[in-house]
C-alpha cells in the first residue's frame, strides 16, 4: 500500500492536480512523510499549505527568551515548517508513559554496534521519537511536562553519541530519497526540541553541527532551515558569527548560484524567517546585506506581503542596526509603512512591531510617533507582550508625557479586569518611579492587588528589585512587601546561582527596609559571603557595598534588639566576619588600591571599619588597611552641605534666641554635626528624608551614623520634624521649651 502511494504521488498528472489547488506548495516530501506515518502505525496525516493565503498570519517571531514558550506555535514549529502535520493515532499517554516509550525505542540504538547501526534504524529511530515528542508537547498540564523534562533529555541524549557515528553514511555528493528523510526528521526534532526546551549542548555538538555541512545543506533543500541552525548557534557557539560552520553555510547564503532561488522560490513564511534569523543572529556582511536589501521591493511584492508582514520585516530589521546605518531601502520601506492604517493590521504582526519599539525609536521617530498615538487611541491593541516591553524599555526610552498618562490611567482601569501580570505591573511600577510620574493612588491600588495575590508571581530577582528599588526611592521603608516577601526574598539571595552584583543590590536593598528580618537569615547571608562562590572581591564597589550592608545590619540589630545582640548576636557575628577578613584583605589589598576608589566608595569602607573597630576591636586590627583608612579621613577635607533646609535655620534660630552657644556643621570623620552644643551635644535636625513614609521609623544610614558618633563620645539628640513643626512660627517660647527639655532634661 505504501509502495502503491509513493508511485502514485510520483505521477505527473496528480502533482499537476495538487500544484494547481495548492500553487506555491513544494509535494516533494509528501512519500516521506507519509512513510513516517505508516511506519509508525499512524493514519495517513492530512496535507496543508505551507504557504497561506495573503490575509493569513505567517509563524515567525522572534522568541521572548532563548526557548519559547510551549503554549505557543513559534517560527521552529514542525508543523508549521512542513507541508504536513504530524499527529499520532495513538491516544494521549501519561508522563511515565512517554519515558517509558522513549526508553523503548531508544535502547536498539544504544545497543548497536557502530556495524550494525544502520539508516534503517535511524529511521525507526526518528519517527518514533518524533510521535513521542508530540505525545509530550500535548500534555495539558506544564508541570506534567517539568516532572519528566530532565529525564527525557537524558534518555534523548543516549543516543546522540551511537547517531553521530553514522552520520557519515548520509550521502553528500548525490542527492539520495532515504538521506533526505532522515535529515528532514532530524530538523523536525530540532524544532520541537528548540520548542520544548529539550535542546543540550551535546544535541548541538554531535547531531546539529555535523549535519551544518554546506554540501548536506544545500543538497538536500534545507536552507529554510538555517534560521533554526542559526539560533542553535546564537545559544552554543561561543562566537557564532565568526565559527566555520557558519561562515560555510553563509557562504552558500550569498553565492549568486543559491541566494536567488532561496529568496525568491521559498515560500511566504520561509523567506520572512529567513530575513528574521539573519537579523536575529546580527549578521553585518555587507554583500548579504546588498543581496537582501538591495532586492527589497521586489521580493516583498514577489511573495505579495501584507502591510502586517511588510511591518514585520521592519522589526527584523530594527534587530540588526547593520541592515539599517546606511540602507537607502530603509527609507523607502519607512515611507510605506508611514502609509499603512495601523488599525487594519493584524495584532501579532503589531506586537511583533511594538516589542521592538526601542529600536523603532532609535531609527524612525516618525514611525516611533505614530506606533505611540496608535496605541493611545486604540488601547485594546494592548497585551501582556507589549506591557512587558514598554516596561522594559521605559529606562532608555522618554515616552511622552501624554503616553505615560495613558500608561497610568490604562493599568488602573485594567489591571484586575484583564489581569495583567504581576512581574508587568512591578515593572511599570518601577519605570513610573523613576520617571517620577507614578500616580500615587495607583500605587495603592496596585500595593493592595500584588499582596492578595503573592502566589500569582515568580519573584526573581527582578521581581524583587524592582518594588524594592521602588519603594526605597519613594522613601517607603516601612513598605509590607519587606515583610511579606521575605521567604522569596530568602530564597532569590541565598541561591548559589545569583551572581555578586544582583546579591550585592538585593542584600542593600533589603537592609534600607525598616522590617528587621530574622537574625538567622542575616548569618546565613554572612555564610554565603564567606563561601565567595561568586568570587565578589574581584568587583570591589560591589563588595564595598555588601560590607556596608553588614555595618548597617549590625547597627539595626543593636538598635531594635539591644539585649540579645549582647547574648548571642554579637558572637555569631564575630565569627562569621573573622571567616571573612582574608577576602577583605585580599579585595584591599593595599592602600593605594582604597585611594584608586571613588570618594563614596571609600567613605563606606571607612564606615565600615569604624564599626570593626568599635566592636571588634581585635578584628579591625588585622584588616590590613584599616589604620591607614581611619587616619585617612581624619586628615582628608570635606565640604558641608551647602544649603540649609528651613527646619535647620528655625532650629538654629531658636538656640541664638535662647543664647546658646553652638557650632554648625561641626565635623567628626565622616560626619557633619549639624549643631555642636558643649561640651558633648550633637542636635541632629532630621528633615522628612530620615524616617520612613508611614511609621516614622529611623533609617538605619541614621542609626549607624548615631552608633558612630556615641562611640566617639557624643550625646546624640534629635529634633524630628513631625515634632517640632507642631508649633507655630510665632510660638516662639513653646520651641524654646521644647528644645530645652530635649537638650538638658533629658541628658
Amino acid at each position: 500500500m505504501q509502495k502503491f502511494l509513493t508511485n502514485l504521488l510520483h505521477t505527473p498528472h496528480l502533482r499537476q492536480i495538487l500544484t494547481k489547488s495548492h500553487p506555491q506548495k513544494s509535494f516533494k516530501n509528501l512519500p516521506y512523510a507519509l512513510s513516517l506515518s505508516f511506519s509508525s502505525n499512524q493514519q495517513p496525516p492530512p496535507f496543508r499549505s505551507s504557504q497561506s493565503s495573503s490575509n493569513s498570519k505567517s509563524k515567525w517571531s522572534r522568541p521572548t527568551s532563548n526557548v519559547p514558550s510551549d503554549n505557543t506555535k513559534s517560527s521552529h514549529d514542525p508543523q508549521a515548517s512542513s507541508g504536513l502535520k504530524l499527529t499520532s493515532a495513538k491516544p494521549q499517554m501519561s508522563p511515565k508513559e512517554i519515558l517509558e516509550e522513549q526508553q523503548t525505542v531508544s535502547k536498539p540504538i544504544i545497543k548497536a554496534s557502530t556495524e550494525t547501526l544502520s539508516l534503517d534504524m535511524i529511521e525507526r529511530y526518528l519517527s518514533d521519537t518524533i510521535a513521542n515528542l508530540i505525545q509530550y508537547k500535548n500534555l495539558k498540564s506544564p508541570n506534567e511536562k517539568k516532572t519528566i523534562q530532565q529525564d527525557l533529555v537524558k534518555i534523548l541524549e543516549s543516543c546522540y553519541q551511537p547517531i553521530n557515528t553514522v552520520l557519515p553514511k548520509i550521502k553528500q555528493t548525490k542527492k539520495d530519497r532515504q538521506s533526505s528523510r532522515i535529515l528532514h526528521s532530524f530538523f523536525n526534532i530540532f524544532s520541537y526540541c528548540f520548542n520544548l526546551n529539550l535542546h543540550s549542548q551535546n544535541m548541538y555538538e554531535l547531531i546539529i553541527r555535523p549535519l551544518l555541512a554546506p554540501g548536506i545543506v544545500f543538497q538536500y533543500s534545507l536552507a529554510t532551515r538555517m534560521p533554526l541552525a542559526f539560533y542553535y548557534m546564537t545559544l552554543y557557539e561561543e562566537d557564532h558569527l565568526n565559527s566555520n560552520i557558519y561562515i560555510d553555510i553563509f557562504h552558500c547564503f550569498t553565492n549568486e548560484r543559491y541566494h536567488q532561488p532561496i529568496f525568491m522560490k521559498v515560500s511566504k513564511p520561509d523567506f520572512l524567517l529567513i530575513i528574521h534569523s539573519f537579523c536575529f543572529a546580527q549578521v553585518s556582511d555587507p554583500q548579504l546585506k546588498l543581496l537582501v536589501c538591495g532586492e527589497l521591493n521586489k521580493l516583498l511584492k514577489a511573495h505579495a506581503c501584507t502591510p502586517g508582514e511588510i511591518l514585520k520585516v521592519f522589526a527584523s530589521f530594527c534587530q540588526n542596526p547593520a541592515f539599517l546605518i546606511e540602507n537607502p531601502c530603509v527609507d523607502e520601506l519607512e515611507a510605506q509603512l508611514l502609509n499603512i492604517d495601523l488599525a487594519s493590521v493584524e495584532p501579532k504582526a503589531l506586537t511583533a512591531v511594538i516589542t521592538n519599539i526601542k529600536a523603532i525609536h532609535t531609527f524612525s521617530k516618525v514611525m516611533f510617533t505614530k506606533i505611540i498615538n496608535h496605541l493611545t487611541q486604540y488601547p485594546e491593541v494592548m497585551n501582556d507582550k507589549i506591557l512587558a516591553q514598554i516596561a522594559r524599555d521605559s529606562d532608555e526610552i522618554n515616552f511622552p508625557p501624554h503616553f505615560n498618562e495613558f500608561l497610568n490611567h490604562y493599568i488602573k482601569e485594567n489591571y484586575q479586569l484583564k489581569k495583567i501580570p504581576i512581574s508587568i505591573l512591578l515593572g511599570f511600577i518601577n519605570s513610573f518611579v523613576k520617571k517620577k510620574n507614578l500616580d500615587l493612588e495607583l500605587f495603592k491600588h496596585l500595593e493592595t492587588y500584588i499582596l492578595s495575590n503573592l502566589d500569582q508571581c515568580a519573584w526573581n530577582f527582578l521581581d524583587l528589585h524592582h518594588i524594592f528599588w521602588s519603594c526605597i526611592t519613594l522613601t517607603y521603608d516601612d513598605a509590607p512587601f519587606f515583610k511579606y516577601l521575605e521567604k522569596q526574598t530568602q530564597r532569590v539571595l541565598l541561591d548559589p546561582k545569583l551572581d555578586a552584583e544582583k546579591f550585592g543590590i538585593l542584600f542593600w536593598e533589603i537592609v534600607q527596609a525598616s522590617h528587621l528580618h530574622s537574625f538567622d537569615f542575616f548569618i546565613e547571608i554572612l555564610k554565603r559571603i564567606n563561601q565567595n562562590n561568586f568570587q565578589i572581591e574581584k568587583d570591589l564597589k560591589n563588595f564595598t557595598t555588601i560590607l556596608y550592608s553588614v555595618a548597617l545590619s549590625i547597627a539595626e540589630y543593636m538598635h531594635e534588639e539591644p539585649e540579645l545582640y549582647q547574648k548571642r548576636y554579637k558572637r555569631d557575628i564575630k565569627e562569621q566576619l573573622y571567616a571573612l577578613r582574608p577576602l577583605i584583605n585580599t579585595a584591599i589589598p593595599d592602600f593605594e588600591t582604597f585611594l584608586k576608589q571613588d570618594v563614596e566608595t571609600q567613605v563606606k569602607i571607612f564606615q565600615f571599619v569604624l564599626s570593626m573597630k568599635f566592636e571588634f576591636p581585635d578584628l579591625e586590627k588585622q584588616i590590613q588597611v584599616s589604620s591607614q583608612v581611619l587616619k585617612h579621613f581624619e586628615e582628608v577635607e570635606f565640604t558641608p552641605r551647602l544649603k540649609a533646609s528651613n527646619l535647620y535655620i528655625d532650629v538654629e534660630d531658636i538656640l541664638k534666641k535662647m543664647g546658646l552657644e553652638y557650632e554648625a556643621e561641626k565635623r567628626e570623620t565622616v560626619y557633619f554635626i549639624d549643631l555642636f552644643i558643649k561640651p558633648d551635644i550633637a542636635l541632629q535636625v532630621e528633615g522628612v528624608k530620615h524616617y520612613t513614609l508611614y511609621q516614622r521609623a529611623e533609617r538605619n544610614q541614621d542609626l549607624l551614623r548615631d552608633y558612630h558618633l556615641k562611640s566617639f563620645g557624643y550625646k546624640v539628640v534629635k529634633v524630628p520634624f513631625f515634632d517640632f513643626s507642631k508649633f507655630a512660627f510665632t510660638e516662639v517660647e513653646k520651641r524654646k521649651e521644647y528644645l530645652q527639655n530635649l537638650l538638658f532634661e533629658k541628658n
